[in-house]
């Protein structure tokens, strides 16, 4: 359950200074005298509260800091008061929206899911980065073939210009992937074979390249 740490005495000084610099803290940092802050604190109480009953799982420090104990903690300092931001691994993001209860969640809600999201997403990296590795293995595997097969329905369009477009777009993709010859099927026509190096020559100089039906 999120913690709940009001330092505005040595004893809790300490134990803020005690948190792991690796959990994730939500803090108000605030002055006494201050009129802004004094507005702020019924609002803070109530995120504290909803913090603890809406996130329970959540490894997580709500933190009011004194601006007189400010200087003795570890977390990075301000000029601002109040100022609410989130800390995680020494890195400090601020609150810059309205300091309402539904924003000051809203924030947290963001901050505290994309922290916790990274232990899934480094998995979820390594999981496409596997993929990615068979990928390339199929691909390779193709690629010995040196022959790429297209059937003649997906080089669409009705005018000719839209057809030889769309083969251009095909011609390109087997070029670099490493394919020789591009063969297009047809159930109605004889099969037509395009030899890839050649038609590449074409475009570079800038000629036309035609799709013959």
């Amino acid at each position: 359950m999120p913690e709940l740490i009001h330092v505005n005495s040595d004893s809790k000084l300490n134990q803020l200074n005690d948190i792991h610099s690796k959990k994730a803290k939500l803090v108000k940092y605030y002055m006494d005298g201050c009129g802004h802050c004094i507005n702020l604190e019924p609002i803070w109480n109530s995120v504290e509260t909803k913090i603890q009953n809406l996130f329970p799982n959540d490894d997580s420090a709500i933190i009011s800091l004194n601006e007189k104990f400010m200087h003795k903690s570890k977390l990075p300092k301000v000029t601002g008061f109040p100022t609410i931001s989130f800390i995680k691994d020494n890195k400090k993001i601020d609150h810059e929206g309205e300091r309402t209860e539904k924003a000051i969640l809203d924030f947290y809600k963001k901050n505290i899911k994309s922290k916790s999201n990274q232990s899934g997403g480094n998995k979820l990296k390594r999981k496409s980065k596997r993929l990615r590795s068979k990928f390339k293995k199929k691909t390779t595997l193709k690629n010995n073939k040196k022959v790429m097969i297209v059937k003649d329905h997906e080089i669409k369009g009705w005018r000719q210009n839209t057809r030889n477009n769309n083969f251009k777009k095909i011609l390109l993709k087997a070029n670099r992937l490493g394919f020789k010859t591009i063969i297009v099927k047809d159930d109605e026509y004889a099969d037509k074979k395009y030899n890839v190096k050649n038609q590449i020559k074409k475009l570079k100089t800038k000629k036309n390249i035609q799709y013959i039906h």
